[in-house]
């Protein structure tokens, strides 16, 4: 099981994309996001019931770290 924290964030991401910015719709809102974390359906689903089931992350996808650093 990964370890989940607030200081540490994953994203799935799709390898065989580049980092090239693409304009997504979300929460009704345009936004420029790189392709690569533009995953498909079938899989962000997959990665959210394992989550929801298991509270772990799904194993069979990439995914990428990024951490969150706070000043003191």
């Amino acid at each position: 099981m990964l370890p989940i924290s607030n200081e540490q964030f994953h994203y799935i991401i799709e390898p065989s994309k580049s980092d090239e910015d693409e304009n997504l719709t979300v929460g009704g809102q345009e936004s420029i996001y790189p392709a690569k974390l533009c995953i498909d359906l079938d899989v962000a689903l997959k990665a959210a019931k394992t989550f929801a089931e298991n509270g772990e992350m799904e194993k069979s996808v990439i995914w990428e770290q990024d951490e969150v650093f706070e000043l003191v």
